[in-house]
């Protein structure tokens, strides 16, 4: 039990990680020993990860199947993903109609 919050040297992946709250996941993870990576919606933003030692990714998540190959990458260099943090996402003011139901 006490090695329950422990991610020393687990692979963490946090969406939509550059700012905000998923910044401050990502950088928990990463003071606590894990190996972090994170996402940003285009090439600019993940910059900020640049000296933080967080590995960043670009994708944009309102495409479908655009984190598999991050994943499949992940866990090609680690063996393993051990905590997803599904952390972006997109908000609109329009009516719920706007959005496709599947």
């Amino acid at each position: 039990m006490n090695d329950l919050f422990n991610v020393k040297n687990k692979t963490v992946l946090v969406t939509g990680s550059t700012r905000g709250i998923g910044r401050y996941f990502a950088e928990g993870f990463k003071n606590a020993g894990a190996i972090v990576y994170g996402t940003g919606s285009s090439q600019e933003s993940i910059k900020k990860f640049d000296g933080s030692g967080i590995k960043g990714f670009a994708a944009d998540i309102r495409q479908p199947d655009v984190m598999t190959p991050i994943i499949e990458s992940i866990v090609k260099e680690h063996g393993r993903l051990d905590v997803l943090v599904n952390n972006a996402g997109i908000a609109s003011n329009k009516p719920d109609g706007f959005f496709k139901r599947r």
